[in-house]
């Protein structure tokens, strides 16, 4: 089968049964979640965008397969979200983190570590840049 077979019959699949596909996620996400994100309510507009997020999501949170049990998901999930600076996905991500298992203190930690690297990060990339600056002016000189 081509890709473009694949493709189309994945999209007809999505829109016979899209209706029914946003309320399943959305059912699923209530429950586990206690609400429905913006994103999530958002993306409904486009069914096939929302079903395809959530499958991801799924597979990557869900999988039973997964060398990662969720409360660990849970604590990277919280180091991602504070290094982009997603208030809202740190809300629900220290909620899940805690209905995982994990203690404030784990989480805490998480956050310091996620801190750090992020820290590391800007140094690395601006310092690389003031060197690279510094040794053309000297060379000027």
């Amino acid at each position: 089968m081509s890709d473009g077979n694949v493709l189309e019959t994945l999209q007809n699949i999505v829109r016979e049964n899209k209706d029914k596909g946003v309320e399943e996620i959305f059912k699923f996400v209530e429950e586990n979640y206690g609400m429905v994100p913006f994103i999530h309510k958002v993306l409904a507009k486009r069914p096939d965008v929302l079903i395809t997020h959530a499958l991801k999501g799924f597979a990557i949170y869900r999988n039973e397969e997964s060398t990662l049990d969720l409360k660990v998901k849970e604590l990277i999930a919280i180091s991602t979200a504070a290094a982009l600076h997603c208030e809202y996905c740190l809300e629900t991500h220290i909620e899940r983190a805690l209905k995982s298992g994990s203690t404030m203190d784990e989480i805490l930690e998480t956050i310091m570590i996620s801190g750090n690297i992020s820290e590391t990060s800007v140094h690395a990339h601006a310092l690389r840049k003031f060197y690279q600056i510094d040794n053309k002016s000297k060379k000027t000189d």
